[in-house]
């Protein structure tokens, strides 16, 4: 996984690089600031984008979100995406203090990261599925 993100990173800093205050998705060229995020494809590159400039992970959060569309939904994508390659340490103890159902989103976290390595076909063990039955 982080190969792919790795090169996922360089392909979209290459074009950055070219085209410094433009985006390119695909065959579309998308201005990060010109989109509002309110289709998929717009708040895919704002989220993408925000998370590719970041310095930070709140610094690619406030990116994310400091716009006049769906904020939201472009603040989850690059949340997603800089939690994924920074790791929870990235996120600053003032956003992690407050933030509701923590100790839920640990157990979440730590129960799904325990079954990750299964082997495809493998049963998910016991008490896995006890505590989260499929019905």
């Amino acid at each position: 996984m982080k190969r792919v993100l790795q090169r996922i990173n360089e392909a979209f800093h290459d074009l950055m690089d070219k085209n410094k205050d433009v985006l390119f998705i695909g065959e579309d060229v998308l201005d990060p600031y010109g989109g509002g995020g309110w289709c998929a494809e717009e708040a895919l590159a704002i989220g993408v984008y925000a998370a590719l400039v970041a310095e930070s992970f709140s610094d690619g959060i406030r990116i994310a979100v400091n716009h006049s569309g769906d904020s939201d939904s472009t603040g989850s994508i690059a949340g997603q995406i800089l939690g994924a390659t920074l790791g929870i340490q990235a996120i600053g103890m003032e956003w992690l203090n407050d933030l509701e159902l923590r100790d839920e989103l640990n157990m979440l976290a730590h129960d799904f990261y325990s079954i990750s390595n299964l082997q495809q076909g493998a049963q998910m063990p016991l008490s896995f599925r006890e505590k989260y039955p499929p019905n």
